[in-house]
């Protein structure tokens, strides 16, 4: 054998030689998953560890036994710090375990006067939870135990009162009570869009006023059927008669044109603001009105001048009027 052959022959040795046999390196797989085994095993463990020391220290901590001091300096700190839960809790506690203690005579007007206030609140929650029951429990119980509860069940109801009737003043007494209340946001996003839904239309003016315009254009004219046109069916007041009908708007009409004096009206100035309640829009109306009395006869012309109110509905009809 030559030089070169004994040279390729100690080249492949050297490569078999280097090839890891197959079981050499399962033996190596196991190796790395028993010891990932062992490392998921530990990380549990020490999982469950700051798990129980966590569980010890919110829920069995308490149940250590405090001295009478310590019991009475938590119930000052539990009642300062506003949680009449904790606070029911220890002054059972103490009661239980000090029957005969200093402060067992304070303790047991403060817990008296606990459960008092606690059924009286409770009462009000589940009889008739106004705004007004509520108020009254926060004004007789200033310095309550469940003052901070009440007074957030009180914003809760007045905000939802607010949105009840759903208008920019709701909205702006509510932030004007509750500046920092729990429903400041909301407010105001509501306020927001309350005010662009309030927002009165050169459409809607036009069409309001026209109404109004129309309406003594029919009393002008002795119209009797386009005066009742101008008004809703029922009218909560017409000329300082309230609960009005169609029938009291012609008696009006027809007072007004007797006689022969010639009777001319003219409205102008108005002022048109509009409330939307549960999507209907009510216009709110103030205008002037000028009447003339025999324009033409020089010898007993006459003119009066009046500031009118009136409220038309979302179909364009008034459903109330008055004169001053």
């Amino acid at each position: 054998m030559d030089s070169n052959e004994q040279n390729l022959e100690d080249d492949k040795i050297i490569r078999v030689t280097r090839v890891p046999s197959t079981d050499a390196t399962e033996e190596q797989q196991k190796s790395k998953k028993s010891g990932g085994c062992l490392k998921k095993f530990f990380i549990l463990l020490l999982f469950l560890i700051v798990a129980g020391c966590a569980c010890w220290w919110f829920f069995l901590r308490d149940t250590r036994n405090y001295s009478e001091e310590e019991a009475w300096s938590l119930i000052g700190h539990y009642q300062n710090t506003d949680q009449p839960d904790s606070l029911y809790d220890m002054l059972n506690y103490y009661l239980d375990q000090f029957s005969e203690g200093r402060y067992n005579s304070e303790v047991s007007t403060l817990l008296s006067r606990f459960e008092i206030e606690r059924d009286e609140l409770n009462s009000i929650l589940t009889s008739n939870c106004t705004i007004k029951n509520v108020d009254t429990y926060v004004y007789a119980h200033p310095q309550g135990f469940f003052r901070t509860k009440a007074l957030n069940i009180l914003d809760s109801l007045e905000f939802a009162d607010a949105q009840k009737h759903d208008t920019p003043d709701a909205y702006q007494e509510y932030l004007g009570k509750y500046p920092n209340g729990r429903f400041r946001s909301q407010a105001q996003a509501e306020l927001a869009d309350a005010e662009a839904d309030n927002l009165v239309t050169e459409e809607e003016k036009n069409a309001v006023a026209e109404v109004i315009k129309r309406h003594f254009q029919a009393i002008e004219n002795n119209d009797t059927i386009d005066v009742v046109e101008t008004v809703a069916e029922n009218l909560s007041s017409y000329i300082g008669k309230q609960n009005s009908t169609e029938q009291d708007v012609i008696k009006y009409l027809k007072h007004t044109n007797e006689g022969r004096n010639v009777k001319i009206f003219k409205t102008s100035e108005y002022d048109i603001s509009k409330v939307v309640t549960a999507g209907i829009p009510i216009y709110n109306v103030r205008f002037a009105l000028k009447e003339q009395i025999n324009p033409d006869d020089s010898l007993h012309r006459r003119v009066r001048d009046f500031k009118g109110t009136a409220i038309v509905n979302s179909k364009k009809k008034i459903t109330a009027l008055l004169l001053q």
